[in-house]
């Protein structure tokens, strides 16, 4: 049983058999009939897919046998820009130009009035240039608003006649999509302060505690930071809400931020550059709804064979049945995810997956197919409690680990863990040494590559 039928079998109990057929077979059709079109139009203005699309029956194609197509990584898809794009007045050069242009602004600023331009956070050393018609990140933009809304509406605890005070502590630059897609659309019901996190901390902290906001946006690692001034006293806001998205959010950090608001209500999400979209349905869930309404999804581990629902896959291979200006199809998601075999409670009919731990290329490998973890290195260092931020570089006998911190960290502690783990895996007498930074080198999105493997 193919992949795409597991999803669909599994809610069969949701409802009435022969409905549930009728509403599957809709949807199915629908995808099948909108992968067909970009097809067609990914074989007529793409010199790449005339190539690959060239003995390929389009009249017949299903989202089942996608597939049979040749996948694409990030490093093919930059290589090949200039041939995969359908518009001929747009090329890698004009828009990088364009790109750089926007990097000292926070404002949207469209490519010759129609797009625009989004580059990937750089989380793991590829960078990525896409392209997009600005009207559907409008329409993307406040639908998403709009379930944003109706999911947190019930937990903002507001006055009569209140509105809702949000501020989001993130890169504030107009090429990274978290960022784009929230500021381009704004709402009169609600009050929105950006927080460009490349600002000093303190100028952060009295902004927020002057705002009080019911809801705080951020990536985890800045979230795990705001926990830290909030626990020593300087940052006295009490969110309703927080929203966390664009890294994993490890263990140790879910904790302490429901150890620093424990009546905090959680929204995770998960979200690519190209287009991926999931969130919970409900707060502090570990579960996600992954939006396939317009996308077709396949799990495959690193050979690109389809891994079965409840396993982990290392890769997301992702067609964009919207993209037409820069298609994607095939196109390689380097994130480790696993679909769930149970259904939601909620009845949503989309697939449900755990929420991202991180990256397969993340992992270190070691001679005779050692494979190390990366959760063997964020455990011990997000634990100890005054570890602000780290970055693990692997060497052929052990990892180096730099890390910053605000007080005496226990790196015994910490090297003995690390050491533990490696020698249960095969690697006996592992050389790890932690050492002080005084700062990190964040990526212009306000990510940090936190471990980098050998090359």
């Amino acid at each position: 049983m193919n992949f795409l039928k597991q999803i669909r079998n599994k809610f069969k109990h949701l409802t009435g058999q022969s409905e549930l057929d009728d509403k599957v077979a809709q949807q199915i059709e629908r995808k099948n009939e909108m992968l067909r079109n970009l097809l067609t139009y990914a074989r007529q203005n793409s010199p790449w897919y005339r190539k690959i699309l060239k003995n390929v029956s389009i009249d017949t194609m299903t989202c089942d046998h996608l597939m049979e197509l040749p996948t694409i990584t990030k490093t093919t898809f930059m290589e090949n820009w200039d041939e995969i794009v359908t518009d001929k007045s747009l090329n890698l050069k004009k828009v990088s130009q364009h790109l750089n242009k926007m990097s000292n602004t926070e404002e949207i600023v469209p490519l010759d009035d129609k797009y625009v331009v989004f580059s990937t956070g750089g989380s793991t050393g590829k960078k990525g240039i896409f392209v997009y018609p600005i009207e559907g990140v409008r329409l993307f933009a406040y639908l998403r608003s709009q379930r944003l809304k109706k999911s947190m509406m019930p937990y903002l605890n507001l006055q009569e006649g209140e509105i809702p005070r949000i501020a989001e502590v993130v890169a504030t630059n107009a090429v990274y999509g978290m960022y784009a897609r929230s500021k381009i659309y704004s709402s009169e019901d609600e009050l929105k302060h950006f927080y460009p996190i490349t600002k000093p901390m303190a100028e952060i902290i009295e902004g927020l505690n002057k705002f009080q906001p019911h809801r705080v946006t951020a990536l985890p690692s800045t979230a795990r930071l705001l926990c830290k001034f909030a626990q020593a006293g300087e940052l006295t806001i009490n969110p309703n809400i927080m929203g966390v998205g664009a890294e994993p959010l490890y263990e140790p950090i879910r904790e302490m931020i429901y150890k620093t608001w424990p009546k905090i209500k959680l929204f995770n999400y998960y979200g690519t550059t190209e287009g991926v979209a999931a969130g919970n349905c409900r707060p502090n869930s570990f579960y996600m709804h992954l939006n396939d309404s317009r996308a077709v999804f396949f799990p495959v581990n690193q050979c690109n064979q389809i891994v079965n629902r409840g396993d982990y896959a290392d890769k997301l291979i992702f067609t964009n049945l919207n993209s037409y200006t820069l298609p994607l199809i095939n196109y390689e998601i380097e994130d480790r995810i696993r679909f769930v075999p149970e259904s939601c409670s909620c009845g949503s009919l989309l697939p449900l997956i755990e929420e991202p731990k991180g990256r397969a290329v993340q992992d270190f490998i070691y001679p005779g197919n050692i494979i190390v973890h990366y959760l063997v290195f964020s455990t011990p260092l997000l634990t100890d409690p005054h570890v602000i931020e780290f970055h693990v570089k692997q060497t052929p006998h052990g990892a180096e680990i730099n890390i910053v911190s605000n007080g005496p960290v226990n790196k015994q502690k910490i090297v003995d863990s690390i050491r533990q783990t490696y020698s249960k895996l095969g690697l006996h007498n592992a050389q790890i040494e932690v050492r002080d930074v005084p700062e990190m080198s964040y990526l212009p999105s306000g990510k940090l590559r936190r471990f980098t493997p050998l090359e």
